[in-house]
């Protein structure tokens, strides 16, 4: 805990951009047209990630479920893909999404040259008033020209990130904490000084040093490790070795939220480099393979 590593960002959605930026020119492109079903607003309503974009597949990104994003509201949309963060204002319109010109603005990250042309593309794409259809398992295709850009649910999305049941058995040890703010951004501290393991078995979840809290579970068919009718936690779980060192730090998440959070019916992912994610809609705690310490 003596390494606590303090993140926050404030993701730039419609209501929160800066650094405008240069509507596209008033000469409209060739359109495609027009879906043979037209996709209205409520179908395209809400929280949509990035399964791709002209072909390119977005990584899963460490510390935050949501790294490439399309999230529709009645104002527009709100754009991510693994860089910077845009809004466009914006509407859905007999199958298609219609910017308002001179809408768009986005921060201005530096994120390598790949990346940042990748952005500009992305969010230059709504400009373009590209088609909307609906796909098989729920997805949306968007066209615009030769560029394509599929989108799934995020409850969805993740189901392809579910590792087996055999693969979370065991003991893991606790790298990172992140709490998800609801305005969109996240804040983290780091959980490597912190004793203990996580362990998991077939049907039980604990934290081994304060086994007054294990609790048995089933690992439900959306990646879920359902808690079994265990008796509620308190609202101050006592836990010593989650509270030493206890940082006077409100604005970050506590060792201690890891507790409320396993008992919570959180999802599980699997990360990159054999790693596990256990999320709710607040916290996302990431662990990695470990010995016992």
């Amino acid at each position: 805990m003596s390494r606590v590593a303090s993140i926050a960002v404030a993701a730039c959605l419609l209501k929160a951009c800066v650094s405008p930026v240069t509507q596209i020119g008033s000469s409209e492109p060739s359109l495609p047209k027009p879906a043979s079903r037209a996709v209205g607003t409520q179908e395209v309503s809400g929280q949509w990630d990035v399964v791709s974009f002209e072909g390119y597949t977005p990584g899963r990104k460490i510390g935050s479920t949501r790294s490439a994003f399309a999230d529709f509201s009645e104002r527009g949309v709100g754009l991510r893909i693994e860089c910077n963060y845009s809004g466009v204002t914006g509407f859905v319109r007999d199958g298609r999404f219609v910017a308002v010109p001179g809408s768009r603005a986005q921060t201005a990250m530096g994120c390598g040259k790949e990346r940042e042309e990748r952005d500009m593309r992305y969010f230059s794409f709504f400009d373009r008033s590209p088609v909307i259809e609906q796909v098989a398992n729920g997805r949306l295709q968007l066209l615009a020209g030769e560029s394509i850009l599929l989108l799934e649910r995020p409850a969805q999305r993740r189901l392809a990130f579910m590792p087996s049941a055999t693969t979370i058995q065991g003991r893991w040890r606790m790298e990172e904490l992140t709490r998800y703010e609801r305005s969109g951004g996240f804040s983290g501290i780091g959980l490597s000084d912190v004793p203990g393991s996580i362990v998991i078995d077939s049907s039980r979840l604990s934290y081994d040093r304060c086994p007054a809290y294990d609790l048995t579970f089933v690992y439900t068919h959306d990646g879920r490790l359902m808690n079994k009718g265990q008796e509620a936690l308190p609202a101050k779980p006592q836990c010593a070795a989650l509270r030493s060192p206890d940082y006077n730090a409100p604005s970050l998440p506590s060792a201690l939220d890891i507790l409320p959070l396993i008992h919570s019916n959180p999802w599980v992912e699997e990360l990159s480099g054999g790693r596990l994610l256990i999320a709710n809609e607040e916290f996302g705690l990431i662990l990695s393979r470990s010995l016992k310490r």
